[in-house]
């Protein structure tokens, strides 16, 4: 899958919002929050390979 910046995409199923790419370790990024299922955001670069897995930065507007 890939993605170009400022290309609005929506989530397939609830993801971890992290503060960096990667998830294993001590010092893993943590949970900023849990996406929903259907929630928008928009990729603003480029892919980053951690953990075996490709991670899109994206900005995303979140409730208070």
């Amino acid at each position: 899958m890939s993605f170009r910046p400022d290309q609005s995409v929506v989530t397939s199923t609830a993801v971890n919002l992290r503060a960096a790419p990667g998830y294993l370790g001590a010092t893993a990024p943590p949970v900023l929050t849990v996406m929903p299922k259907g929630a928008a955001c928009t990729v603003t670069g480029a892919a980053t390979l951690a953990d075996g897995l490709t991670w899109w930065p994206v900005r995303v507007t979140l409730a208070d």
